[in-house]
């Protein structure tokens, strides 16, 4: 895994937020909410945090009477975010953790890097990807935000804004019938994948991702291929638990994720990964400026070679 260079962004939550709020004004000086094009995706990061379970969406809006709070294990984590790109993508709002990466050969004679095998993305032998803490936000048509917000925040196009409220975020009926929507209770109670559905009743994500190369592919639409060398951020938020096998874990889960630079995959390295670990991908428009401006006419640039994953 990469190293933090010294003096990196890592510092007081209060350093933290100040400097979203700061990135959040730069870039809403030029920003059209819903109509400005953008792309956010990479694997290269993780999470840890804290949940609070209770009875009633009240009692979680009031964080009064909860039933027990837990830890959030580290987990890897991946986004996959489009908005009015369709050169690159349809419209998606996907956080999730990323679960497929594996060290562990397949069983059924297929090299370990082939589709074909039962492992290729079983995800097996990765301690940071499943089970308790497990969180899939998949929205994957882009339909549940109230608020959107991202782009670059300087004009060295070296750091990397995206700012997502939304409601309302499930996936009961899906073209294929699974549900992706999930947030594993984290042990209270310890139930299966089936357990762990529901609603996220509200979210708000926020990432900041530095060190990142860009250039414009046309038309002032700034792009980057590399890894970000450091991403911080936060994922808040309540869940409501909705299953009918599992019952007993149904609820409101009051949650807040802090992302980190610790990722277990990224850190094996390809050679060692059921296939390459997939490219970072971010674009937007031209950095705004000091005065007041509009956003920069958007070009075709697209990087390839993103891939996003769900876990049925």
């Amino acid at each position: 895994m990469l190293k933090k260079e010294a003096g990196s962004h890592c510092d007081s939550t209060g350093g933290i937020m100040n400097r979203f709020v700061f990135a959040l004004l730069a870039v809403g000086a030029v920003a059209t909410v819903g109509a400005q094009s953008f792309y956010a995706s990479t694997d290269k990061f993780g999470y840890t945090g804290v949940v609070t379970r209770y009875n009633t969406l009240s009692d979680a809006q009031s964080e009064t009477n909860g039933q027990g709070t837990f830890d959030v294990s580290q987990r890897d984590a991946g986004i996959y975010f489009v908005n009015n790109r369709p050169s690159f993508d349809v419209d998606s709002n996907i956080f999730l953790t990323a679960w497929w990466y594996t060290t562990q050969a397949n069983t059924n004679g297929f090299p370990m890097d082939d589709p074909s095998g039962d492992r290729y993305y079983s995800g097996w032998g990765n301690p940071n990807n499943t089970d308790n803490s497990f969180v899939q936000l998949y929205d994957d048509n882009g339909d549940t935000d109230v608020f959107q917000m991202a782009g670059w925040t300087s004009n060295a196009h070296d750091t990397f804004l995206v700012h997502v409220d939304g409601v309302n975020a499930m996936h009961s009926v899906s073209p294929d019938g699974n549900d992706y929507t999930r947030f594993w209770n984290a042990g209270d109670p310890d139930v299966g994948a089936e357990g762990t559905k529901g609603d996220f009743i509200n979210y708000s994500f926020d990432l900041m991702a530095y060190g990142l190369v860009s250039s414009d592919t046309g038309g002032g639409f700034f792009e980057s291929s590399n890894h970000p060398t450091h991403i911080e951020g936060s994922f808040t938020g309540i869940f409501q638990n909705v299953s009918t096998t599992s019952p007993i874990s149904n609820g409101f889960y009051k949650f807040s994720l802090t992302f980190n630079d610790t990722n277990w995959a990224f850190s094996q390295g390809d050679a060692a990964l059921n296939g390459d670990f997939s490219l970072s991908g971010f674009g937007a428009g031209a950095a705004p400026v000091p005065e007041p401006a509009t956003m920069a006419a958007l070009g075709m640039g697209a990087i390839a070679l993103l891939r996003k994953r769900r876990k049925l």
